[in-house]
């Protein structure tokens, strides 16, 4: 009972199952849980930033003084959402809109749709709420309003804006037809990309896809959503991913070819979180993509999660390198009561890749800005997670880690040249079989968070 407990709750949180009726569902509420990102070309302060039209608070608003700007919000890790309405919340008469564009893109916004305009737009009753239809919804992974305001002087301030999508699952319409965005993928090993597939009719009863691999040793692909999946590129070669619903199937062509690790590097998944990861390698530059609940159990099912690329671990051992980048910040806490892990990346020795609790050192930067080393003392426990807090972290940032006979000690530098004294010294004995590398985790299984790493010679 407890196995289908846990197996209902992550069903929940990754892939929506049910079958709404008349559903009108704010994909940009996805926000408050690491789902999508939200940005503008500017704003009058911190406390009027682009997240707070994305609130769930029409108290809150996003501010920006220009007479021109734009709020946008991207969908995390691939997914596109078919929006069919947007409503606005506007209820300051002195910075209200002169006119709206709405935009979609599906390729990071090099290049855009328009998909509605708005001249005088209206916003009604005493809180200026104003709701507009896009006549041809399609599926776009990053949504763009854009703003002219009709009192240049003041510029805009928007309280709450909503990405609408309805949903609605008619008894006994069947799926006619489906197709993905991508039909064929070319991929480097270690690498990964999204896959969304369209039914139609859109209001078919059944929406929920199922994918499979024809060799999943080339190319795994992982379901991350109703109609959405993400690829995993494993080894050179090439198989075929079949989406289907109903009696309905569609393919992708998937052609795998070397990773991009140098040689005596590996990738790994640590216990298979819920959204693929990845890791792309271009000079001395390691970019790491990772998802899960960190290096931690979640009640008694899922121990340590997050991607880490590593080495053998000789007898004395030391790695060198600088954390540049660690975006975006989906884990805890973002509020009082938050008690999930933080997005973090890192250096770890690890004594097992096959050991579910296996025991650890990590050296750690969070998203929040901290510095803090993690460790593990007894294979198996989950209860033995120790952690010492070296104090404030701001990237970038020089991180070091070596082990000398069974002390390993940690080391930061402003340069990469002169590493001073050790912030912290451990007395760890691990195996033959222990690894060292490179470690990032988002602190969540909804959404990844990328870190960039500089390896240092």
């Amino acid at each position: 009972a407890k196995a289908a407990v846990e197996t209902a709750l992550e069903d929940l949180m990754v892939a929506g199952i049910g079958r709404p009726a008349e559903l009108r569902f704010n994909t940009s509420g996805y926000a408050r849980h690491g789902l999508c990102s939200i940005s503008a070309s500017g704003a009058a302060d911190d406390a009027t930033a682009a997240v707070k039209a994305f609130d769930d608070n029409d108290k809150t608003a996003w501010q920006d003084k220009a007479a021109a700007s734009w709020i946008q919000c991207q969908y995390a890790d691939g997914r596109k959402h078919p929006v069919s309405r947007y409503l606005i919340v506007c209820p300051d008469k002195e910075r209200l809109p002169r006119s709206l564009a709405l935009s979609g893109s599906n390729d990071g916004g090099s290049t855009w749709t328009v998909l509605d305009t708005q001249d005088a737009p209206a916003f009604a009753g005493p809180d200026g709420r104003g709701e507009f239809t896009i006549a041809q919804p399609g599926k776009w992974n990053l949504y763009r309003l854009a703003v002219t305001a009709a009192n240049a002087a003041e510029g805009v301030r928007i309280s709450t804006l909503e990405l609408v999508q309805s949903i609605h699952c008619r008894p006994g319409k069947e799926v006619a037809a489906l197709t993905l965005d991508q039909p064929a993928l070319t991929l480097a090993a270690d690498n990964r990309a999204t896959l969304n597939a369209t039914l139609a009719p859109a209001d078919s009863f059944d929406r929920e896809v199922t994918w499979t691999s024809s060799d999943s040793a080339i190319a795994d692909v992982r379901r991350i959503g109703e109609q959405c999946a993400i690829v995993s590129a494993r080894k050179p070669g090439a198989c075929t991913l079949t989406a289907q619903i109903g009696k309905v199937t569609t393919t992708c062509a998937v052609t795998v070819t070397p990773t991009s690790l140098p040689d005596g590097w590996r990738f790994d998944e640590l216990n298979r979180s819920a959204i693929p990861g990845s890791v792309v390698v271009s000079g001395r530059e390691f970019r790491l993509t990772g998802c899960g609940h960190a290096m931690t159990s979640w009640w008694e099912r899922v121990r340590d999660q997050g991607v880490f690329v590593s080495q053998s671990l000789t007898r004395d051992a030391s790695l060198a390198v600088r954390l540049t980048s660690l975006a975006p910040n989906v884990g805890g806490p973002a509020y009082q009561w938050d008690h999930r892990p933080p997005t973090v990346a890192g250096l770890m020795f690890r004594e097992n890749l096959s050991e579910a609790a296996s025991r650890y050192f990590l050296v750690q930067v969070t998203a929040t800005g901290k510095l803090i080393c993690r460790w593990r003392n007894k294979a198996g426990d989950q209860d033995d997670n120790a952690a010492k807090d070296l104090g404030p972290a701001k990237l970038p940032i020089h991180l070091k880690l070596t082990r000398t006979a069974d002390t390993v000690r940690v080391f930061t530098s402003p340069d990469g040249q002169n590493w001073g004294q050790p912030l912290h010294t451990h007395a760890a004995a691990f195996s033959d079989t222990s690894r060292i590398g490179m470690f990032v985790c988002s602190g969540t299984t909804t959404s990844t968070t990328t870190a960039a790493f500089e390896l240092q010679k």
